[in-house]
């Protein structure tokens, strides 16, 4: 999976229940749950991620160090 041109592996996730969203389907988004990715099936929420040659990071933690990654998109 890619965000920002980098590669991204999502380590650790599950799924919600479906939530009203209008985002896009592979759109980050901060939910009461935490940080979740849209679906077209609900919501999958992030636990644990990984950029490329970097340590995995609980998903609130690396959201402080990665300003723009809730609202954007994953693909």
């Amino acid at each position: 999976m890619y965000w920002d041109k980098k590669e991204i592996k999502i380590l650790r996730a599950r799924s919600l229940p479906a939530e009203t969203c209008s985002e896009a389907p592979g759109t980050v988004i901060q939910s009461s749950a935490g940080i979740a990715v849209t679906t077209g099936n609900g919501l999958l929420l992030l636990e644990q991620l990984q950029l490329a040659g970097k340590r995995p990071l609980p998903a609130m933690e690396f959201v402080r160090g990665q300003h723009t990654f809730v609202g954007s998109h994953l693909h």
